[in-house]
């Protein structure tokens, strides 16, 4: 068996849109963490959670650069 999941993550975290998205939403997390009271979860989880969507924002904005020109966008 293959592990071609495993690839296809370390792939796109190699990725500048992906870890500069990443990136980006972990310091929004820990901005909203220490500055909005009351919010749920620590600085920590909110960080992670940051960083999950900015990778996917990041996997979203790779896939839109890599597109053939021409295209429509959902393509």
């Amino acid at each position: 068996m293959n592990n071609n999941f495993g690839t296809g993550i370390w792939n796109n975290l190699k990725n500048s849109y992906v870890y500069g998205s990443a990136i980006i939403g972990t310091g929004i997390g820990v901005y909203e963490a220490n500055t909005i009271p009351n919010i749920y979860g620590n600085s920590f989880e909110l960080g992670a959670l940051g960083a999950i969507t900015g990778a996917v924002i990041g996997k979203g904005l790779k896939h839109l650069s890599e597109r053939p020109v021409g295209l429509p966008f959902w393509r």
